[in-house]
């Protein structure tokens, strides 16, 4: 018998209010305590959302990240953020970081863009960026490599988690790594290497199980590397990974699927993905983890919340024919 899970890999859409209110923030016409207030209000209903669908993890939606990457950029010492960049092949963008030494950070980060009141009661996914993703999206001034940087990103973000799970008491279950870079084209040894010596930090200091989820580009760019990573789950983005790549990767076991596409309005039914999940079973994956592809920022609050319902529908279609 397989094992179906369903929850988020990356942020809600935010609403116009909350637009409004960031609007007007930047122009020093509202207090970081209104942007907060309307923020929270719509956090709860989001996470209310999650609840009613009976999603196996909670997912704060993320309505305070501006991208991946600037809660940390902003606040670590040792980086700032300086112009805008494409956000891989999107009409969205994203802060550089710019890393001018070693960075270091008092581990505070997090209480301050999850809102975790919401989340009590639960089990609770926390979603990071993947170190060497941050990095190698960045501007690199101090005199390190690369993937040394991408390890020292993994020591802050595991303390950062340690000290949010202190602070807050949430039942944190597991924490996903957001890793587009790592399917973007064969990597390096040096770079796989560094890979899996970060999920091994994150998962020695935190103690939590790892989801590396990748999107955007075929999971078939990490054939021969990523089933030994050390990530407890792997995810891939179903809309553009094919059967074969899965079956191919050398991954069994446990497995997130991103069956809904984020960048598209047409909300999936159930009926066009059981083939995959069907042939995911019988290879042996005994957990299978249905989740977005990756931020559904890109389409309309309505539209994310019909995406919600279908991984709900896709679950119980898949159960519903002895998954």
């Amino acid at each position: 018998m397989t094992e179906v899970l369903v929850h988020l890999s990356g942020n809600l859409p935010r609403s116009e209010e909350l637009f409004g209110v960031l609007r007007r923030y930047g122009r020093g016409k509202a207090t970081w305590e209104e942007v907060r207030s309307v923020a929270l209000a719509e956090t709860s209903r989001w996470v209310q959302l999650e609840q009613e669908l009976g999603f196996d993890y909670l997912t704060d939606p993320m309505l305070l990240w501006h991208d991946h990457f600037r809660p940390f950029a902003e606040s670590w010492s040792g980086l700032e953020v300086d112009g805008l960049a494409r956000w891989f092949d999107n009409n969205l963008f994203y802060r550089v970081p710019v890393f001018r030494e070693r960075p270091s950070s008092p581990g505070d980060v997090l209480s301050e863009y999850v809102f975790a009141e919401v989340l009590r009661g639960r089990g609770v996914k926390l979603i990071l960026p993947e170190p060497l993703t941050m990095v190698m999206l960045s501007h690199r001034i101090v005199q390190i490599g690369p993937e040394e940087l991408a390890v020292e990103v993994a020591r802050l973000l595991a303390e950062e988690v340690v000290r949010f799970i202190e602070v807050t008491g949430l039942s944190v279950e597991l924490l996903q790594l957001s890793a587009p870079y790592l399917v973007t084209k064969r990597l390096s040894p040096a770079e796989v290497d560094a890979v899996a010596e970060s999920v091994k930090v994150l998962k020695r200091r935190t103690g939590l199980r790892v989801q590396l989820h990748t999107f955007f580009y075929p999971l078939g760019n990490a054939t021969g590397w990523i089933e030994d990573a050390g990530a407890d789950v792997v995810g891939f983005d179903a809309t553009v990974t094919s059967q074969d790549d899965v079956l191919n990767s050398g991954l069994r076991g446990e497995v997130a699927v991103g069956i809904v596409d984020s960048r598209s309005s047409r909300v999936e039914r159930p009926g066009e993905v059981m083939g995959l999940l069907r042939a995911l079973a019988d290879a042996g994956f005994n957990r299978i983890h249905l989740t977005t592809t990756t931020d559904l920022e890109y389409v309309p609050p309505d539209v994310a919340r019909s995406k919600l319902i279908a991984l709900r529908e896709i679950k119980a279609t898949f159960l519903g024919q002895g998954g």
